[in-house]
C-alpha cells in the first residue's frame, strides 16, 4: 500500500555508511546508515540509542534475531546498526549539493519534504558524504517491523491514518519527513510504510 504517484526513495543506515540508488522511475528520497555494521559482544560497551550526523538523527537497531519474511518465518541474526529516523530531506540534500558541487540540479521543493528525483550516483555521493550507506534488505526490514516481524511498523492492526498511503482518509501528497509519528516502527523510525518506496542495498529490490 503506497501513495501514488510512486515516489522511489533511499534509506541510509548507520553502521556508519550510506549509498543510494535512484531509478529512472519518477522520484526518490532516502534514509541513511553508517558504514561497517557494529557488532556487539558482551565485552563491547553499550552503544548509544541515538547518534547525530549530517543526515540528522540516527537510531540504534540492536543486534539480535529478527523474524523476517512475509509471515515472520525466516529468523535471521542481524548485527547492530544505526538507521536514519527520517527520510533525507530536501534541505539536507541541498547542503550536500552546496558543499560538494556534485548535483546536476539541486532540489527546489520545500525543505522538509523527502528529496526526490535523485540519481544513483547522487544518492551514493550523499550517503558517502554523510558517513553512511544503504541498509541491506534485512536491516531495513528489521528497522521497519521490529524483531518480532510485525505486519505493520506500528503493530498488528492496519490503521490507515498512521501512514501516507492511498487508504489514508486524508488526501495527502508527498508529506514532510517528520510526518506520521503514530506510525513509527518499534525503533522509532518514521515512514517505513507509505509516503515513498525505499531502496535498499540490493539494487534489484525496492521496499
Amino acid at each position: 500500500a503506497r501513495k501514488w504517484p510512486l515516489y522511489v526513495a533511499i534509506a541510509v543506515v548507520a553502521v556508519l555508511v550510506a549509498v543510494a540508488a535512484g531509478l529512472a522511475i519518477t522520484k526518490l528520497y532516502f534514509k541513511k546508515t553508517p558504514a561497517q555494521p557494529a557488532v556487539v559482544t558482551s565485552a563491547t560497551p553499550a552503544l548509544p540509542g541515538q547518534i547525530e550526523n549530517k543526515s540528522g538523527s540516527m537510531v540504534l537497531i540492536p543486534a539480535g534475531m529478527a523474524h523476517l519474511g512475509k509471515n515472520g518465518n525466516r529468523p535471521t541474526r542481524i548485527p547492530a546498526f544505526y538507521i536514519d529516523q527520517q527520510e533525507v530531506s530536501n534541505d539536507q540534500f541541498r547542503s550536500y549539493c552546496a558543499e560538494t558541487k556534485n548535483c546536476a540540479s539541486p532540489p527546489t521543493a520545500a525543505g522538509d519534504l523527502p528529496v526526490t528525483s535523485v540519481t544513483y550516483n547522487e544518492a551514493a555521493g550523499f550517503c558517502s558524504w554523510a558517513g553512511g550507506r544503504l541498509p541491506s534488505a534485512n536491516e531495513w526490514e528489521k528497522a521497519a517491523r521490529g524483531a518480532d516481524g510485525l505486519p505493520y511498523p506500528w503493530g498488528s492492526e492496519f490503521n490507515p491514518a498512521d501512514a501516507n498511503t492511498v487508504l489514508n482518509p486524508e488526501d495527502h501528497g508527498l508529506m514532510p519527513v517528520s510526518s506520521f509519528p503514530t506510525g513509527a516502527s518499534p525503533y522509532r523510525v518514521l515512514n517505513m510504510l507509505g509516503n515513498a518506496a525505499e531502496w535498499v542495498r540490493s539494487e534489484e529490490r525496492r521496499v
